[in-house]
């Protein structure tokens, strides 16, 4: 599933962390939702999901908000 979606997490979780997730089609969501708790099975950021048109073609697109501290 990893392979046929292309989704690759380059970052482990931390805290303060949220994400906005934008699926392009509804039959990939329980997949991404898998894949997704793989990479972030303890202490999963906060998330909200969304089933969008992507553009290019891109069948997920994630943005990452994290808290860096001051």
């Amino acid at each position: 599933m990893t392979a046929r979606l292309g989704i690759r997490f380059p970052l482990q979780c931390v805290p303060g962390i949220s994400s906005l997730s934008v699926v392009s089609q509804e039959s990939d969501f329980d997949a991404f939702n898998e894949v997704y708790r793989q990479y972030f099975a303890e202490s999963p950021p906060a998330r909200t999901t969304v089933v969008s048109a992507l553009t290019l073609s891109a069948n997920i697109e994630i943005d990452f908000t994290v808290y860096v501290g001051s």
